[in-house]
């Protein structure tokens, strides 16, 4: 099997994110990720929660795809309601797009790419 999925239902409170940003590292020490680069990932991950935490009631709905070929995770945020007019999405957005190899704002996710 070259390709893992992971999927998680996690609501979105500022408290659950360090059990997202725990969950990031475990994922991603799969690939043998260098510590460096998860805190990166970690850090990125952190970055997208923060900015989906505006809504009451949301969930992050994140899934993990580990890709053994590419040697690659890939972290979407679907339905994501994040406010791009805030006054913090640019500096996220910076410091994300700073960090991770790949990055879309679509729609109906935000998605993460980073190679090992």
């Amino acid at each position: 099997m070259n390709r893992e999925v992971f999927t998680f239902n996690i609501p979105a409170l500022s408290e659950n994110i360090t059990i997202i940003r725990l969950t990031t590292s475990a994922i991603a020490s799969k690939l043998d990720f260098t510590i460096d680069q998860i805190e990166d990932l970690k850090l990125c991950v952190a970055e997208l929660c923060n900015l989906g935490l505006s809504k009451e009631d949301n969930l992050f709905k994140i899934e993990y795809s580990l890709d053994r070929e590419e040697n690659a995770i890939e972290i979407k945020f679907h339905n994501l309601e994040i406010d791009d007019q805030a006054e913090n999405f640019e500096i996220s957005k910076m410091i994300l797009q700073a960090l991770i190899e790949e990055i879309e704002f679509e729609k109906e996710y935000i998605k993460i790419k980073l190679f090992v």
